[in-house]
């Protein structure tokens, strides 16, 4: 298994015959975006689900007094969130903030747009909410490890062209969009057969193939 690190970040190559599985040596923290609404007594026992890999904390919205959490944010580990039904989508995402653990994330706040990064990397179960909040997962998390991309580079055929029969060595490069990686290019080394079918003196139809040593670009692989 080789190692490569490109823009800080390690990945580790393995490959057999023809296969190659890229994977992600570092975990990775969760970041996720939620942009709130102005608050009204319909946000009252609403939710906001925040997973780490080893808990998910379930934000509920007591409003005016009125909100007591219920049996769903019990199954999880409830955060109550006092708020008035008149408070600006500002002051609903600030209430947020307050409510979570500095220790377990670290939290940005641009008027109701609030970021919150997991402090412990990992894999985690997909957020999820019923408030009407817009939330999106910036980043997901992952495990140490973690495959990035498995399988075939190169589309073999079955009648007639140039088919990838044993891969000897593997590369890869960073694709950037700007200065952000956004993806992989895969270089391979390896043996490749040409094939096909094709007509003798006599008219007749005969088989082919012929082996060569190459080198192939496939980008975009990742």
């Amino acid at each position: 298994m080789k190692t490569y690190t490109i823009d800080e970040i390690e990945f580790k190559v393995d490959f057999s015959d023809r296969w190659i599985t890229i994977y992600q040596a570092a975990p990775i923290n969760q970041v996720l975006q939620i942009e709130t609404i102005e608050s009204s007594e319909e946000l009252n026992n609403q939710y906001v689900l925040i997973p780490l890999p080893d808990k998910i904390y379930c934000l509920y919205f007591n409003v005016n007094g009125e909100g007591f959490g219920g049996n769903y944010a019990q199954k999880f580990s409830e955060i109550e969130i006092p708020i008035n039904s008149t408070a600006s989508a500002s002051e609903v995402a600030q209430a947020i903030q307050n409510a979570l653990d500095p220790t377990e994330f670290e939290l940005e706040r641009n008027d109701n747009i609030l970021l919150i990064t997991n402090k412990k990397a990992g894999k985690t179960m997909v957020p999820n909410t019923n408030t009407g909040f817009n939330m999106e997962v910036l980043i997901t998390g992952q495990d140490a490890n973690s495959i990035v991309k498995q399988g075939f580079p190169h589309k073999n055929n079955f009648f007639s062209g140039i088919n990838l029969e044993r891969i000897d060595d593997v590369t890869i490069e960073g694709i950037f969009d700007e200065s952000n990686l956004v993806g992989l290019d895969v270089i391979v080394s390896g043996l490749y057969k040409e094939f096909g079918r094709d007509r003798d003196q006599h008219n007749e139809w005969y088989g082919y193939a012929n082996y060569f040593n190459d080198v192939v670009h496939y980008p975009d692989w990742v």
